[in-house]
């Protein structure tokens, strides 16, 4: 059945409150919106619900936004007629925005969190909600969205803003809450991809379950802290070293060994035009050379470092690595 909606009206800012039951955005107006509007107006219409002697959105809090941005006195808008409880307005504004809007895990998370918030039924979330969200029927899924929402906002925004999927959160989720603070103020640091926040997360996890410790015990440690609080280093430096730290707890055989390794490359004292590739994690014995040449001359000294280190102390010493 359409819903009952009163003609567009030219309805003044200031009767419109911020009230963000329905706004399900955690970043900025788009500025291509922002753009939009300042040139053309507001084209869609936003919906609100009148409340005696103000509105409140149910759709268009991002147009809203945009034109008190652009000090615009007046939002052309629906009025919704009837009553309308919490449920439906959630869903009315997942409806409304279902064909443009692309939200992040974490969004999501939050939708799901309002929705039960305002009774609506799992198998009901599970059979209409996920779909909307462009996901699949999933209870796992569902369950795991509804625990993403009970992260700490300040966590939330890092990994909205990071663009962090729920599959990369998997151990983020059985943390307590003072590991998750622990774990906003390393993301507020490091700002790393999606690959290395996984990495990260894995690390610590899987040595904190080794030692019987919380997360937090091992994040919060003083050669941790040291490397993000070092000024002199760049975010991306600052990863390295705590990923190598952490590489270290959880694996200080292969760490050792990955350490001689790098020892050797460096006695080998090879030209930066030579690439001497070796396996990661030993997981072969098979090593690989690329050579980087425009001249002939450039390939002979390349060729004569080669045949200087082939019988080599250290690059005999480099083999032995593998082989045992």
């Amino acid at each position: 059945m359409p819903i009952e909606l009163l003609a567009i009206q030219s309805i003044p800012l200031e009767q419109i409150d911020e009230d963000r039951l329905t706004d399900f955005s955690l970043g900025p107006v788009p500025e291509s919106l922002q753009h939009s509007i300042r040139e053309i107006g507001v084209t869609h219409p936003a919906i609100l619900l009148s409340q005696e002697d103000h509105y409140q959105i149910v759709c268009g809090h991002r147009r809203a936004r945009a034109a008190r941005n652009l000090h615009e006195t007046a939002l052309p808008s629906r009025v919704l007629a009837g009553s309308w409880n919490t449920a439906a307005r959630l869903t009315l504004n997942l409806q409304e925005n279902f064909a443009h809007r692309q939200y992040s895990d974490i969004e999501k998370s939050l939708i799901l969190f309002k929705l039960t918030q305002a009774g609506v039924a799992e198998a009901d979330l599970i059979r209409d909600t996920l779909p909307y969200l462009g996901l699949e029927r999933s209870k796992k899924l569902a369950l795991d969205l509804q625990q993403a929402a009970t992260l700490p906002p300040r966590l939330q925004q890092l990994l909205h803003d990071l663009n962090v999927p729920l599959r990369a959160l998997a151990c983020l989720l059985r943390w307590d809450e003072t590991s998750r603070e622990a774990t906003a103020d390393l993301l507020e640091t490091l700002r790393p991809g999606v690959n290395k926040i996984r990495e990260i997360l894995e690390l610590t996890d899987d040595t904190a379950r080794r030692d019987h410790l919380q997360p937090h015990e091992i994040l919060n440690r003083q050669e941790i802290q040291s490397i993000l609080n070092d000024s002199q280093r760049p975010p991306h430096e600052k990863y390295d070293a705590v990923h190598q730290q952490l590489h270290q707890w959880r694996h200080p055989h292969l760490s050792g060994l990955q350490l001689q390794v790098r020892s050797a490359l460096e006695k080998l004292k090879l030209d930066n035009a030579i690439k001497f590739r070796v396996p990661e994690n030993f997981e072969n014995e098979k090593f690989h050379i690329e050579l980087r040449f425009s001249n002939r001359e450039q390939l002979q000294t390349q060729a004569e470092q080669l045949f200087r280190i082939s019988d080599s102390k250290t690059l005999a010493e480099l083999l032995s690595l593998f082989k045992t």
